[in-house]
């Protein structure tokens, strides 16, 4: 998949309440204390899984049952062989990743990421 975003790309973003998010939708969220103190404040990923989701990842692919029992499989590349994670996705709390799966420090690595942590909703700007 080609990257969705480039370097030094214009994006708009806006404040958005978190539970009105749809999978698909780009966020930025501050980042997770978790991470190596030289890590940026905030991350811009995806979202794949809501409240409720459980979201599977196996053999290179990714499928996210939702909780009213549809499967949503996410238009990303490959994740790495070998990477087997199932994670049913939490009240207020959403799974993230990013576009690029084979080098991208996302909820498979962090978790997942708290309503209260979302700071906006972007969209992409034609240059």
């Amino acid at each position: 998949m080609e990257p969705t975003l480039v370097n030094n790309q214009e994006v708009s973003g806006f404040t958005v309440e978190a539970s009105l998010l749809n999978r698909g939708d780009i966020i930025v969220f501050t980042a997770p204390s978790s991470l190596p103190s030289n890590s940026a404040n905030r991350l811009i990923k995806r979202v794949i899984g809501l409240p409720g989701d459980t979201v599977s990842i196996s053999n290179g692919s990714i499928s996210v049952l939702t909780e009213s029992g549809e499967t949503y499989n996410p238009n990303l590349s490959p994740t790495p062989a070998g990477q087997t994670i199932t994670k049913k996705v939490e009240p207020n709390s959403l799974f993230v990743i990013g576009d690029n799966t084979s080098n991208s420090l996302d909820s498979r690595f962090f978790g997942l990421v708290s309503f209260d942590d979302v700071q906006s909703r972007i969209t992409l700007t034609e240059n």
